[in-house]
């Protein structure tokens, strides 16, 4: 992972089995975001919903990748 800098950083982590849910939460509220905060939501909730099928692909493939991490700063 890159050196945030000056920046304070976190590293957080997401089940994955939990990725679609998350999704149709940020999906849920989009109407209600102001046009900049629905852009990155809307993006976010597509990049949980690519995980949330790769975690589904990876079930039936008898793998155990059932962590999503995060580097947010």
């Amino acid at each position: 992972m890159p050196h945030p800098g000056d920046a304070i950083f976190q590293i957080g982590i997401l089940p994955a089995r939990r990725a679609a849910a998350l999704a149709d939460a940020y999906v849920a509220v989009l109407d209600r975001l102001a046009p900049e905060s629905a852009e990155t939501a809307g993006r976010f909730a597509e990049l949980m919903r690519f995980e949330a099928e790769e975690w589904k692909t990876t079930q039936e493939l008898g793998r155990t990748e059932d962590t999503i991490f995060f580097w947010f700063h």
